[in-house]
C-alpha cells in the first residue's frame, strides 16, 4: 500500500491504494496538503497559482472564491450554458466526424472560458486558449519529480545562462510572461464588459460584482486576488478540461469496441426521451446505466494516473513508516493502477466486472471519488466536470451509433486501446464511425436550441 524511494536526497512516497491515499490525503489533509517545492515555478513567478503552490492564507482566500462559483448549487446555474456547447458538439460531429477529437477539445475549452469569463471561444486559433495551453504544456513538464533538474539541484538557478544544461532559464522567463498574459487578459476583459453592462454570468463576473458590495477591502488588493483565483481556475480547470478530453475520447473508443454496451445505454435513453427529444440533467435519476457509463469510463481508463503530488508540512508516521516533512507524496492506486499497468485485466474489468455487471456496483466504486483529487486540494471545479460528462455521454449516445470504421473495401479497420501521455494519459489516434441513429435525430442536432420536455 505504500512505499518509498530517495532521488537526490529527496524522499518520495508512493502510495498505492485508495486507503492509504485517504488516509493521509484526506484525514491527514493539514500536513499533506503541501506541494513540493518548486524552484522552476519561484523562477516564473508563479506564487499565484492554486495548483503548483503550497498550502496557505493566500491559497485559501483563492480556493474559497472559486469553491464559492462552482459549489454544487452554482453548478447548476450553469448547466444552460453546458448544454448550448454540448449542442454545438453535436452539430460539428455531425458535419465532420472525422474531426471528433478536435471537437471534444474544442468542446471542453468553450464551457472553461465561458464558465470562468464570460468568454466565447473561437473556431479556429483562440489567442486565450493558446495561452493557456502553451503555460499548461510548461507546467505539465515542470510538475513531475525528476523532470526539470533546478527542482532537485536549487543552485543551478544561480548558473549563467550559456551553460549546457541551463536552457531552463529561458522557459522559465517565457512561462512568466505567459502566466501573466493568462492572468491579466481575461481579466481585464470582463471588466470591461462589466463597464459595458454587457458582462455574461461568470466566476469572474460574480466575484467583481460581490466586491462592489464589500466595503470593507481593499479593492486593488481584492481585484489582484480575484483575478488570479480565475487565472488559476483556467490552467486548473484546463488540468481538468483536459482530463475530460480524455474520457470522452475513451468514452468513444469504449463505445467502437463493445457495442453491446453502447446498446444497453441507448435503449435505456429511448425509455425515457421515445426518441423525441435531447436529454437533460432532469432525466439522470432515470439513466441510472448511462450515467455507470460515463463513471466506469473515468474508472477503467484513470485520465490521471499519477495526479498532482502532494508534499508533507511535518513529520509524520502511518501504519509503522515513518515520513519526513517535506516528503513528496504521490498517489497511484486501485484500480488505476492496475489500467495503467495491465491491458488484459483492464479489458477484463471493463467486460465483466464493470458494466455487464450491476450499474449501481460501478457508481459505488471507491476509486471515482478521487478522480479528481483529495482532501484540501481536491479540483473546485469537479462537480462542473461531472456534469458536462454525464450531458456529453447522453447527448452522444441519445444522436448517434459509434463504430469501427472501414476501409475502401469494406472491412473494418482495427481500434488499438492504446494510451500515451505524463501527467494526464490521451487515448492514441484512433479511427472511428460515427452516424446519426435516425432522420429524428438528426432533426434534434439540428435544432437552434435544445428543446425539453422536462
Amino acid at each position: 500500500d505504500i512505499s518509498s524511494v530517495q532521488v537526490l536526497g529527496q524522499v518520495l512516497v508512493i502510495l498505492n491504494s485508495t486507503t492509504a491515499a485517504r488516509d493521509l490525503l484526506e484525514k491527514k489533509a493539514s500536513i499533506y496538503s503541501g506541494r513540493p517545492i518548486g524552484h522552476f515555478f519561484d523562477m516564473m513567478n508563479w506564487s499565484w497559482n492554486i495548483v503548483s503552490t503550497t498550502y496557505s492564507a493566500e491559497l485559501r482566500l483563492r480556493r474559497k472564491m472559486l469553491d464559492r462559483g462552482m459549489r454544487p448549487s452554482a453548478a447548476v446555474l450553469y448547466r444552460p450554458l453546458q448544454k448550448d456547447k454540448v449542442h454545438h458538439f453535436l452539430k460539428q460531429v455531425l458535419l465532420k466526424p472525422k474531426d471528433f477529437r478536435k471537437h471534444v477539445k474544442h468542446l471542453q475549452g468553450a464551457i472553461m472560458m465561458s464558465l470562468v469569463y464570460g468568454y466565447d471561444v473561437q473556431e479556429e486559433n483562440d489567442s486565450y486558449v493558446k495561452t493557456v495551453l502553451d503555460v499548461l504544456e510548461i507546467a505539465e513538464r515542470a510538475l513531475l519529480p525528476g523532470s526539470v533538474l533546478v527542482n532537485d539541484i536549487p543552485f543551478l538557478k544561480y548558473l549563467p545562462e550559456w551553460l549546457p544544461g541551463m536552457g531552463f532559464k529561458a522557459v522559465a522567463r517565457v512561462g512568466e510572461k505567459l502566466g501573466q498574459d493568462m492572468v491579466n487578459f481575461p481579466f481585464d476583459f470582463v471588466k470591461d464588459r462589466i463597464q459595458q453592462g454587457v458582462a455574461r454570468p461568470s466566476v469572474t463576473r460574480e466575484n467583481l460584482l460581490e466586491l462592489e458590495q464589500n466595503h470593507g477591502v481593499d479593492p486593488e488588493e481584492a481585484e489582484r486576488a480575484i483575478a488570479e483565483a480565475s487565472g488559476s481556475v483556467y490552467p486548473a480547470g484546463a488540468d481538468t478540461t483536459r482530463k475530460s478530453v480524455s474520457a470522452i475520447s475513451t468514452l468513444f473508443l469504449v463505445l467502437a469496441l463493445y457495442p453491446e454496451v453502447q446498446r444497453r445505454a441507448q435503449a435505456e435513453l429511448d425509455a425515457v426521451t421515445k426518441g423525441q427529444r435531447l436529454p437533460d440533467f432532469g432525466d439522470k435519476p432515470r439513466l441510472p446505466y448511462v450515467e455507470a457509463l460515463w463513471k466506469e469510463v473515468l474508472r477503467w481508463k484513470s485520465v490521471a494516473p499519477v495526479g498532482v503530488p502532494h508534499a508533507t508540512t511535518e513529520d509524520n508516521v502511518y501504519d509503522g513508516y515513518f515520513i519526513p516533512k517535506g516528503a513528496v507524496v504521490i498517489a497511484i492506486y486501485g484500480a488505476r493502477f492496475l489500467s495503467w499497468l495491465d491491458e488484459d485485466l483492464a479489458s477484463d474489468i471493463l467486460s465483466h466486472q464493470g458494466l455487464r455487471a450491476r450499474p449501481q456496483s460501478v457508481r459505488a466504486d471507491p476509486t471515482l471519488a478521487t478522480v479528481f483529487g483529495f482532501g484540501k486540494r481536491i479540483c473546485p471545479g469537479r462537480h462542473i466536470a461531472e456534469d458536462t460528462l454525464f450531458i456529453v455521454a447522453a447527448a452522444i449516445l441519445a444522436t448517434f451509433t459509434i463504430g469501427k470504421a472501414k476501409d475502401a473495401h469494406g472491412n473494418e479497420v482495427p481500434v488499438e486501446c492504446k494510451y500515451s501521455g505524463a501527467v494526464i494519459i490521451q487515448a492514441n489516434d484512433f479511427e472511428c464511425s460515427i452516424v446519426p441513429r435516425s432522420k429524428k435525430a438528426e432533426e434534434l442536432i439540428c435544432m437552434e436550441s435544445w428543446e425539453t420536455d422536462i
